[in-house]
């Protein structure tokens, strides 16, 4: 989740997939310095959100193919203890 490649990648190895049902969102990362990915966005923002809103949206259409499909996106509170 840390580029849009490593989820290109995930898409690529589902296309067999025709229909989800459900997805939990459980990556994150927490780096104690600034670390830039290759698309000059901030890792940590990367991974832990924009990574999950990227995903989902590219798996729309076979989300909505299911009867009652949920997607479930997961924090650690970890991470409300930044810059403290």
């Amino acid at each position: 989740m840390n580029s849009f490649e490593s989820i290109h990648n995930l898409l690529t190895n589902s296309d067999d997939i025709k229909v989800i049902d459900a997805i939990i969102n459980c990556a994150a990362t927490y780096n104690t310095s600034r670390s830039i990915n290759q698309h000059n966005i901030e890792e940590m923002f990367m991974v832990n959100y924009l990574g999950f809103f990227y995903l989902i949206g590219k798996l729309t259409n076979k989300l909505s193919k299911g009867d009652n499909s949920k997607v479930v996106n997961m924090a650690a509170e970890n991470f409300s203890k930044l810059n403290k």
